[in-house]
């Protein structure tokens, strides 16, 4: 994608001759653990870079014209890209265009030469105007000398359980007007590491955005993981995986769900039964038998990589503006299968307290990417 030279604003003038790593420059690596000496290791990133569509004035009037410009935006993200430089990397709100002319590119301009890449767009909302190209969805790039899909699923949500045949979603009037109106996509992809032969499941997607759709927000969890399901199952009948094995997985978003949510609760325990707000949100609408998946399914039992530090206030948020500042980004993996080795920690707090929200000359979306290194076990 053409810039046009008439407004960029280069991202050198920020950083002046010193090459300054745009990611890690108001963060610090924190080492979780000491790695082995014989298992392989790897790095994983997740990073919502705000779709330059829903910069919406009411919600970033704060920010500065020349910093949500989008061309400078750009290049700062391409910037970004470049420095991240993790093995896989997820990301959301990612315009198929710019993904399309740009991103997925492999020529020397490009900041992810060195990826491939798959990428799942949105259906347009009722209210969408623009071209379908400046829709945005989540993608997976991979590190070529690194990794290589060997199989993957990108799917509607709402799409999935319309077409096909998925009992455990009834149809009932909550259900068709809370949950299948919405847009959301997801992607499931099954990686080869190059050098050890194993395999890592990586699901990255966006969540609905509302506050006041919990419900619905833990009814897409499920579907996706009940597809994640059906997609180890496909990769055992394969014999890629074992019936025996703990399922290898990584599940990166913006899942719209802070730390207290059903999401979070779900992902990390398998159920919600306990949780404070279920006679809330349960007893209201009717899903029919979709909670049954809680019982009946077998649970993934994530662990979220982050959550020490979230839990110790150590890590107060992964998006950052002026009326809304939270937890709602995350890395899940399963325990059994990796060890976490290192992870970035948060935006230095001093340099937070100077700002009003971002994005900003230096952060160039409202999401800051999470960046963890895990090893094989």
């Amino acid at each position: 994608m053409r810039l046009r030279p008439s407004i960029v604003r280069p991202v050198r003038l920020l950083y002046g001759s010193r090459n300054f790593n745009t990611v890690t420059k108001h963060r610090r690596w924190i080492d979780v653990q000491k790695p082995n000496s014989y298992g392989d290791t790897f790095s994983v990133s997740t990073y919502n870079i705000l779709n330059q569509h829903y910069i919406w004035p009411q919600v970033f009037k704060y920010v500065p014209e020349n910093d949500i410009d989008w061309n400078y935006r750009q290049q700062l993200l391409d910037k970004n890209f470049r420095d991240l430089n993790t093995d896989i990397m997820c990301f959301q709100e990612m315009e198929y265009d710019i993904y399309d002319t740009h991103w997925k590119n492999s020529g020397e301009s490009s900041p992810l030469k060195d990826y491939r890449s798959i990428f799942v767009r949105k259906k347009p909302p009722h209210y969408w105007t623009k071209s379908e190209r400046n829709l945005d969805g989540v993608s997976i790039f991979y590190k070529d000398s690194v990794f290589e899909v060997i199989d993957h699923i990108d799917f509607d949500l709402a799409d999935l359980v319309r077409e096909h045949d998925c009992p455990s979603f009834e149809h009932t009037e909550d259900f068709k007007e809370r949950v299948l109106p919405r847009n959301t996509v997801a992607l499931v992809a099954a990686l080869r590491h190059k050098h050890s032969g194993e395999i890592v499941m990586v699901s990255t997607t966006h969540l609905y955005w509302s506050p006041k759709f919990q419900d619905v927000k833990l009814i897409q969890m499920l579907i996706i993981c009940n597809v994640i399901r059906q997609f180890q199952k496909k990769l055992e009948k394969k014999g890629l995986l074992s019936p025996k094995d703990p399922i290898p997985l990584i599940i990166c978003g913006d899942l719209n769900s802070p730390i207290d949510s059903f999401v979070y609760q779900f992902l990390k325990t398998g159920d919600i039964d306990l949780h404070r707000d279920y006679e809330k949100w349960f007893t209201k609408y009717d899903y029919g038998s979709a909670l049954d998946l809680l019982k009946s399914s077998d649970p993934l039992k994530l662990k979220s990589s982050y959550n020490e530090l979230f839990q110790a206030g150590n890590f107060p948020f992964t998006t950052f503006t002026e009326k809304y500042t939270n937890i709602i980004d995350y890395v899940w993996y399963n325990k059994e299968k990796f060890d976490l080795i290192r992870e970035l920690g948060q935006v230095d707090p001093s340099y937070v307290a100077s700002q009003v929200g971002f994005p900003n000359d230096e952060f160039p979306s409202d999401h800051i990417p999470l960046v963890n290194i895990f090893q094989f076990k």
